[in-house]
């Protein structure tokens, strides 16, 4: 968990407070897992990646 970055996306636009970040080792890289939480307290945004 940490503070999301002080850009217009992330602070701005999506109104997080803060950021899950999840990662799962695979056999070559890891995927990633990031949910944003809103001052409502509502988990609302999520992205996965393959990297």
């Amino acid at each position: 968990m940490y503070l999301p970055k002080d850009n217009y996306s992330q602070k701005k636009k999506f109104k997080f407070i803060f950021i899950y970040e999840l990662h799962c080792p695979k056999e070559k890289g890891f995927t990633k897992i990031m949910v944003g939480v809103r001052e409502s307290g509502k988990f609302l945004q999520y992205c996965i990646t393959e990297q």
